[in-house]
């Protein structure tokens, strides 16, 4: 794979020279680059201690190795050695029940047998009967093939397997066992790329433009270009998540460790932490080695941890770490609210917290993302962000809440929120006032006393709100800004009479309600017309007995 960098020719060469050797190593010495990890969870799959017969998918997208692991771990001697029957076949797109078989006897008996596919069946059966043995079934493209495939297959609770690989999903989820999932590529959450993005400063302002929009506008351009694979897409046709393909992955840790970012992996590398700008903390760690820096760690600007497994001691060393400007350790329970306020140049935190803790000096903070240790109803811990002008995306979760901007010591609107999640906050309207420019809001408020004609009317003042997600209330939708294009309600109540107002939005391409309509009756007339909707769905319709549509009208034009 060659891959040109217009900015700088050198890469050229070096990156031909990179996937020569990727190439070589794998085609020559059947060496698996980059999938050490993937490689022992795999032979710890097929050497467990479960009796019965198992199924273990391998699943990711054309051409990122599937196969390639497949057959490092069938040509693997402690395989080998383990069962009594190993079997190859090769399935692709088109099923083919009979070459299928005639592959199957091949490779169990080591002869090819020209005869009825009931026979070869047979012969299938009674070679692998009371054997403990281990199939691999490559590239398979339906459900359908696997359900004809596994009535061939003995299940002596022997601890035998069944090795497959798919490009697809949903074979990979209905095919594997419940203690034994699919082994998933990571998706990638496209909104936290691009937040990560911007507070790295990775994305140029330009004219007009939000840096939002200018990520996304970077984000499509790569995959124009293959070197990012769309992933889900949202209900509106924007991408949720992306992927990255193995051979470029290589590439990037190549990169990642020329420019100084470290993947800290099980403890082999962590000495570099000390003069590295980003460190990555995956999914598991050692309990053995020491994580903590060895020197002065003033260099470090990026700390993720991907797993909730976490050291102790590294969160308070994540505090030395002075000049930090992401940190995102919300999977990990562990209190951070001692460590936040002494990091003031953070641009982006995700972390959990124990109890209030003071921003004042954190003016520089893009996104806020914080979720309590345990869940409570109550609230507990003010947040005064009125001062933070700088606050992009703003999440968090009971028992906290933001402060009053009335009694705020210095209230300012905050002309650069965009995202804002509100949870049973009793401020709701204060708050929206002063977020003049929110893109995407969501209200959940289970309290007994929310004010929401002071709510709703608080958005008519919103110009350019997007998407809105309000949960527990009962409301009328006439209040809405006409620039809304995505809606959802969840346990709203709505008598299914009033869905007629939300038909006069006039740029509304999704509504999603969960729970959200009451009624037995809903009749749409002629006048009645959703112009752009693209997307509708409705869960939790308990009561409705009867939907109508107007006769020879057409209420849902764009779907």
């Amino acid at each position: 794979m060659l891959i040109e960098f217009n900015n700088h020719g050198s890469k050229s060469t070096e990156l031909a020279s990179i996937s020569s050797s990727l190439e070589k190593s794998t085609i020559e010495e059947n060496t698996i680059v980059g999938m050490e990890d993937d490689f022992n969870i795999i032979l710890d799959r097929l050497t467990s201690q479960t009796e019965e017969l198992t199924v273990i998918p391998i699943f990711g997208m054309g051409g990122i190795g599937k196969t390639t692991l497949a057959r490092k771990v069938y040509d693997n001697s402690c395989i080998r050695s383990r069962f009594d029957k190993q079997a190859w076949v090769t399935i692709s797109e088109e099923y083919n029940e009979r070459q299928m078989l005639l592959e199957l006897v091949s490779s169990i008996t080591g002869s090819k047998q020209e005869t009825s596919n009931d026979e070869l069946m047979e012969i299938v059966c009674r070679s692998l009967k009371r054997r403990r043995f281990l199939i691999v079934i490559d590239d398979i493209w339906s459900t359908e093939a696997w359900d004809q495939m596994q009535r061939i297959f003995p299940n002596d609770d022997n601890k035998s397997r069944i090795l497959l690989t798919t490009r697809l999903k949903y074979v990979a989820d209905y095919v594997s066992c419940p203690y034994f999932p699919p082994h998933k590529d990571r998706e990638i959450n496209v909104s936290k790329l691009i937040k990560l993005w911007i507070a790295e400063k990775f994305v140029k302002e330009r004219k007009d433009k939000r840096l939002e929009v200018v990520a996304e506008e970077y984000l499509q351009e790569l995959i124009d270009r293959s070197l990012i694979l769309a992933g889900k897409q949202r209900a509106n046709g924007r991408t949720r998540t992306c992927k990255i393909h193995d051979l470029l992955r290589q590439l990037c840790l190549s990169e990642a460790h020329t420019e100084n970012v470290v993947h800290v992996m099980n403890g082999n590398v962590l000495e570099a932490i000390d003069d590295q700008r980003r460190v990555i903390l995956p999914s598991k760690y050692e309990e053995k080695y020491d994580y903590r820096p060895r020197h002065s760690s003033g260099i470090v600007r990026t700390f993720i941890s991907m797993g909730v497994a976490f050291p102790k001691e590294m969160s308070s060393s994540i505090s030395e770490f002075k000049l930090l400007k992401v940190l995102d350790a919300l999977s990990i329970k562990t209190d951070f609210s001692g460590v936040i306020p002494q990091l003031v140049h953070l641009r982006y935190v995700a972390a959990r917290i124990e109890k209030g803790l003071s921003l004042a000096k954190l003016r520089n903070l893009q996104t806020i993302i914080f979720n309590g240790l345990t869940v409570l109803d109550k609230l507990e811990q003010p947040l005064d962000i009125w001062r933070m002008t700088e606050i992009r995306h703003l999440h968090i979760r009971s028992p906290l809440y933001i402060s009053n901007p009335v009694e705020a010591e210095q209230t300012l609107f905050l002309n650069n929120l965009q995202t804002l999640y509100l949870y049973n906050s009793p401020f709701v309207a204060e708050i929206i006032r002063r977020s003049p420019n929110l893109k995407k809001l969501k209200i959940s408020d289970y309290s007994e006393h929310p004010d929401w004609p002071a709510i709703l009317d608080s958005l008519s003042l919103i110009q350019d709100l997007e998407t809105l997600h309000i949960k527990w209330t009962i409301f009328c939708g006439d209040n809405f800004r006409p620039n809304l294009k995505q809606l959802k309600l969840t346990c709203t109540r709505i008598p299914w009479e009033d869905v007629k107002l939300l038909a006069n939005l006039p740029n509304l391409e999704v509504l999603k309600g969960d729970r959200a309509f009451d009624g037995t009756y809903w009749k749409l007339d002629e006048d009645i017309v959703f112009h752009k909707l693209k997307y509708l769905l409705l869960n939790g319709c308990y009561h409705l007995e009867r939907w109508e549509l107007a006769a020879g009208s057409d209420n849902f034009p764009g779907a």
